[in-house]
């Protein structure tokens, strides 16, 4: 079955219209649990794994996601873009003119599921991962 849920990043536009960043349902699902900004070495953790035991700790001793999705519900009716917007970091740009295998080795190496497509120091569009995988998948198939 399709996913309701297509779009996995949300393009931010400043007040003129330029893209300033873009917003990812992981990045939601960190603003909805305002604990996550008390863990410590998320990014390192990130980077070099979790055991399960890792994991069930982190969530325990940091009280994520303890809370009853109603209140998850009201957090969400009050939070604004501004609250949880990042600026993009360098790797998650990619230029236009970039081949197919530049933007697949890039999104392997690196953490982000899409990126942002620039032109010169304008962002364009985003590449996004399952559009990457299904060009492979229809080059595949025309073997």
């Amino acid at each position: 079955a399709p996913s309701r849920h297509l779009h996995r990043a949300i393009l931010v536009l400043d007040e003129s219209g330029k893209v300033v960043s873009k917003i990812t349902m992981k990045d939601i699902l960190i603003a909805l649990e305002p604990n996550y900004g008390k863990v410590e070495g998320m990014g390192v953790l990130e980077r070099s794994g979790y055991s399960p035991d890792l994991i069930k700790d982190m969530l325990e001793d940091n009280a994520l996601w303890a809370q009853p999705l109603q209140f998850v519900r009201e957090r969400a009716t009050k939070l604004k873009v501004s609250d949880f917007i990042q600026a993009p970091s360098e790797g998650e740009y990619i230029d236009e003119n970039a081949t197919l295998g530049e933007a697949v080795h890039q999104m392997v190496v690196s953490p982000f599921h899409s990126l942002l497509v620039t032109s010169g120091d304008e962002v364009v569009g985003i590449l996004r991962l399952s559009d990457v995988f299904s060009k492979i998948c229809d080059e595949i198939k025309t073997c």
